[in-house]
């Protein structure tokens, strides 16, 4: 499958971050999202663990007063292949961690080809971790982003 897909995440400093994800032309954007449960490594190891096999992985994003989950499901049909959700959630904390909530982005992608889009979206801040605890006030997520790194790798 040869659906394009891109990851942007910007530090905007005092712990918020804005993430965007594109696949296949169709963005969405999550401004405001809290340092205060840090999602960065959850999200590398998720990238980490659909790289790695045909695995389903959620990750959860906190703003203010709302939350994010991006959900990873290999498709039963060609388990290469990625369905990739983003579902939003207008509190947090109040719902099942697994539930999906109205879906703002809904897609497929190959999943190696998101595992290497995610790695590059962090890829800047590996080499300026000092940069990245100044604008995110939580460590670089080194071993998420290790864990990333060895599993596109092969």
């Amino acid at each position: 499958m040869s659906v394009s897909v891109s990851v942007g995440l910007e530090l905007e400093g005092a712990g918020w971050a804005s993430f965007e994800f594109t696949l296949d032309g169709c963005s969405y954007r999550m401004d405001g999202v809290s340092h205060v449960f840090d999602p960065m490594d959850d999200l590398l190891r998720a990238g980490a663990m659909v790289a790695r096999s045909p695995s389903q992985a959620f990750v959860r994003f906190f703003g203010e007063p709302m939350e994010w989950r991006l959900h990873l499901s290999p498709l039963p049909t060609n388990e290469r292949n990625l369905l990739v959700e983003i579902g939003t959630f207008p509190g947090f904390g109040s719902t099942v961690g697994t539930e999906r909530g109205e879906i703002v982005l809904s897609g497929m992608c190959d999943r190696m080809r998101f595992a290497r889009t995610l790695l590059n979206a962090f890829w800047s801040w590996s080499t300026k971790e000092q940069a990245y605890l100044k604008l995110w006030y939580e460590p670089f997520p080194r071993q998420g982003f290790d864990l990333l790194q060895t599993a596109v790798s092969h």
